[in-house]
């Protein structure tokens, strides 16, 4: 039972969010830290978001596991969120962080060129 549930919740959010699929605009509703970093490689700064816990205290010293979504974004992240709150609550993964990498534009980053 619990395998169809999470299976019809797992279809609903990918149906509701594949319209954005190409969105990485920053308006996911849900709510992380936002931050950047410079890359001395990519030479840019790169945006990443950080979801915490419900219960993260930084005062204790807890470990949890981290989770990174490598073309995070509006609806990766999102969806990945969600998903994984559920399954942390249905019992069938631990408090988990998730570090969300956002994509900047996909053709520098994945088409290789070279200036004529």
């Amino acid at each position: 039972m619990k395998q169809k549930l999470f299976l019809a919740l797992l279809t609903l959010f990918t149906s509701v969010n594949a319209s954005h699929a190409q969105d990485t605009v920053l308006r996911s509703p849900i709510h992380g830290k936002l931050d950047s970093l410079h890359s001395t490689v990519l030479n840019q700064e790169r945006l990443f978001q950080v979801f915490l816990p419900y219960d993260f205290k930084p005062e204790e010293n807890k470990k949890y596991d981290v989770l990174y979504v490598l073309d995070g974004g509006n609806w990766n992240t999102g969806l990945v969120s969600q998903v994984q709150r559920f399954t942390q609550d249905q019992g069938f993964m631990p408090q988990t962080i998730i570090v969300s990498i956002m994509g900047i534009d996909r053709n520098v980053e994945l088409i290789q060129y070279q200036k004529v």
